[in-house]
């Protein structure tokens, strides 16, 4: 088994200088990496989750790869 963090933070003063489209445009990005994990896991190839460490400003994305 082979198991993969992977940590993400999230510079928010970056975020918020954004417009609105590019905004949309990022979220569009993630929902289609999400969708592609479902899609691994869906098909028994590995698994995955995905967690917010609340309090922190530190956001982190777990991939379980089997």
């Amino acid at each position: 088994m082979v198991l993969l963090n992977d940590f993400r933070k999230i510079d928010w003063k970056s975020w918020k200088s954004l417009n609105d489209n590019q905004r949309q445009e990022m979220v569009n990005e993630l929902i289609e990496l999400w969708n592609e994990w479902n899609g691994i896991q869906e098909r028994g190839e590995g698994s995955q989750a995905f967690y917010q460490i609340l309090g922190h400003s530190l956001a982190e994305i777990t991939h379980y790869l089997f």
